[in-house]
């Protein structure tokens, strides 16, 4: 063990920074095998504990590593596992040379800085408790690695060899693996399997959670409703699979990260795709099918449970349907739009999970809902990237709670009601496709955004837009030449959005359209104004926003040309590159336009093409919502406008009830308070 020097050999380093080398003859500290107390930071460690080896059976560190010391170092491990019983939950925790926490590693799409969070409130809880703590994490970049934060800290990769090392070195009580995310979480079982101890939930019920085929069929044994779904073998049972159920379907590899190779399949051709991507990402693991339901709810439960009896828990719900990464969602908490029956099957269903797995300490469940019936899509048994967000949220450190937990100290439940917030807080992703040349800026399975936001507000309204507002999304302007422009793929979507429309319009923003979608709503206000005249019954029924006032409204939208093949050859960075010649000159509307014959309505004029409008910055604002659409010229349009705007800096919404909900909140015209969160909090 070496110590790294942090003062450029200038003076003598006494520091707590530390690594591992096998060319070195003497550690540079004195260790848990060498002394009973440690070097470092004001709690040592307990005397007592004779586990462990001599300190002259470490020579091994002197030379090259030997693989002919593993099956020495099973029995070694093996021996401590039997001598030392697991600790019950009962009881305290007992004298030891440490625990042992797994980091995050390196920040990347999926594993950031939510669990080095939960990594530093378990640190921070274990010292409160007398218990040293021993981080191991090669990220510079966290607060974990910070010098004061742990009692000794190992800059190390996060692998089964190295976290050996180390734990036989320091001889720890046990290890927490459920506060790093899903790296540290992959290395339960192996360890486990070395006779390590694995603090908090068994690692044989956290391999049942990650394992597919598993979790499944443990479902299917406790009765609890899942959607259909099948471990195959070979692309014909998949394919047959696929036919029975009616596509789309969902290929979902085992032990990934953030839903990596997760992906829809609406065809034997996409499915054939996505086998071969799942099959390379998680080779050796199992690659489950299941029903892909549409128009469902997402659900997240997040909790900490000791022996299978939860402690306290969250229910939060995604504003985008199902579909969208639980990563790249937005979060609404407390959930406002749940039936009381939902959220009742809810705790009931992860209360059945949580005895069944016999969890101690964080886990997430998430769930679908439609219609009341509820169905769960996955369990992770370790904390979840929300659980900062809950935490803030409701004011209480869930990883606090979870660490006495796993430390075997004995906690009583949370007396918890979820209406009683006069709050709500919403955390929107943030995405770096500007930094992504030709990526899709659209939202899926597979999670794509680096960082988040979360802000509250005195309802959902309120904090949603505050949450936009801190990812540096830019609201559109009513200003003269500003345009919001819309390009929806899906003629459902485009009834479901036209209230939306309507409320936009009313403000006095100025609206464009692709074509398909501008003829559509052009018909909509053609009936809208043709009703007063067809029915005069009718048409007090139909007055305001949904009668002629409305149909005069829909008939001003603008419609633009879609970006062409040649667009695509091209791409949106030749755009770019020819936006300094082009100036941003708005587009001219030709006045006095033509008036309809047959309503006296003035026919929406056409102008310009929409790759054009983004370049110039005339349209402040894209609503492209491509779910739905399988045609290739679609496909490849809706790509180059995303892209155009994401390199134009131009706001983009992509998802339907996203949009929906911030044309709402823009329609409420409120102010938005300048708040800090303890005023919510109180």
């Amino acid at each position: 063990v070496q110590q790294i020097d942090t003062l450029a050999a200038e003076f003598p380093a006494q520091t707590n920074y530390l690594y591992m080398t096998y060319l070195a003859t003497q550690h540079d500290v004195t260790t848990t095998v060498d002394s009973s107390s440690s070097s470092y930071g004001s709690h040592s460690s307990n005397s007592g504990d004779d586990r462990g080896l001599a300190s002259d059976s470490f020579d091994w560190v002197m030379g090259s590593p030997s693989r002919a010391r593993s099956k020495s170092r099973l029995g070694y491990f093996a021996a401590v596992a039997s001598a030392q019983p697991p600790v019950p939950s009962s009881s305290p925790s007992p004298a030891c040379g440490g625990v042992m926490v797994l980091g995050c590693g390196a920040y990347c799409i999926g594993s950031s800085v939510e669990f080095d969070w939960c990594a530093v409130s378990a640190v921070r809880q274990l010292r409160a408790m007398g218990d040293k703590a021993i981080v191991v994490n090669y990220n510079p970049e966290t607060v974990s690695t910070d010098y004061d934060e742990s009692d000794k800290l190992y800059f190390e990769e996060l692998t089964l060899e190295r976290v050996l090392d180390i734990y036989e070195l320091e001889k720890s009580v046990g290890i927490i693996v459920s506060v790093g995310g899903q790296i540290p979480n992959n290395l339960a079982l192996p360890l486990h399997q070395q006779g390590v101890r694995i603090l908090g939930t068994s690692p044989d019920s956290i391999d049942k959670a990650e394992d597919r085929h598993k979790f499944s069929a443990l479902l299917d044994k406790i009765k609890v409703d899942q959607p259909q779904w099948s471990e195959l073998t070979t692309r014909a049972e998949a394919a047959q699979f696929a036919a029975k159920v009616g596509y789309p379907v969902l290929v979902r590899p085992s032990f990934v990260l953030s839903g990596a190779a997760m992906s829809v399949a609406c065809s034997l051709q996409e499915l054939n795709s996505c086998l071969q991507q799942a099959a390379d990402v998680s080779p050796d693991k199992p690659v489950v099918i299941s029903k892909y339901i549409l128009n469902a709810k997402e659900i997240e439960f997040d909790a900490v449970a000791q022996d299978g009896v939860i402690l306290n828990y969250a229910i939060s719900e995604h504003v985008e349907n199902a579909g969208v990464h639980s990563g790249d969602a937005t979060l609404v908490l407390p959930a406002q739009k749940l039936y009381v029956l939902t959220v009742r099957t809810v705790k009931q269903v992860a209360a059945q999970i949580a005895m069944a797995l016999r969890i101690s300490g964080p886990f997430n469940i998430q769930l679908l809902a439609r219609d009341n019936t509820v169905k769960v899509i996955e369990c992770n048994l370790r904390a979840s990237r929300t659980f900062p967000f809950i935490s803030k949220t409701f004011d209480v450190n869930f990883i606090t709670l979870a660490t006495k937990v796993m430390m075997g100290y004995p906690c009583k439940p949370y007396n918890i009601s979820l209406y009683d917030y006069d709050y709500v807080a919403v955390k929107a992703p943030m995405f770096s496709f500007t930094r992504l040349r030709g990526a899709d800026p659209t939202l899926g399975v597979e999670m794509s955004s680096t960082g988040e936001v979360a802000c509250f507000g005195h309802d959902v309204q309120e904090a949603f837009l505050q949450a936009l507002l801190a990812t540096t999304f830019q609201l559109p302007q009513k200003d003269v030449g500003k345009f919001i422009l819309v390009s929806i793929a899906e003629d459902k979507m485009r009834a479901e959005f036209q209230p939306s429309l309507l409320q936009l319009l009313e403000m006095g923003f100025q609206v464009a359209a692709t074509p398909g979608t501008a003829e559509y709503y052009w018909e909509q206000g053609r009936r809208m104004a043709a009703s007063l005249r067809d029915d005069d019954a009718l048409g007090p029924a139909l007055g305001g926003m949904e009668g002629p006032q409305g149909g005069a409204l829909l008939a001003s939208i603008v419609s633009l040309s879609k970006p062409t093949d040649d667009d695509c050859l091209h791409g949106t960075h030749s755009l770019r590159q020819a936006q300094g010649n082009a100036g941003n000159m708005p587009p001219v509307l030709l006045p006095g336009s033509p008036m309809s014959p047959n309503l006296g309505l003035p026919q929406p004029p056409v102008a310009g093409r929409v790759l054009d409008w983004i370049r110039d910055r005339t349209v402040d604002l894209l609503i492209n919502i491509p779910e739905g659409s399988t045609r290739r010229d679609e496909v490849t349009s809706g790509y180059l406008m995303r892209r155009a705007a994401v390199d134009f800096g131009t706001s983009l919404l992509t998802n339907i009830k996203c949009a929906v909900l911030f044309c709402d909140a823009l329609h409420r015209n409120r102010p938005l308070p300048c708040k800090s969160a303890e005023e919510f909090i109180g």
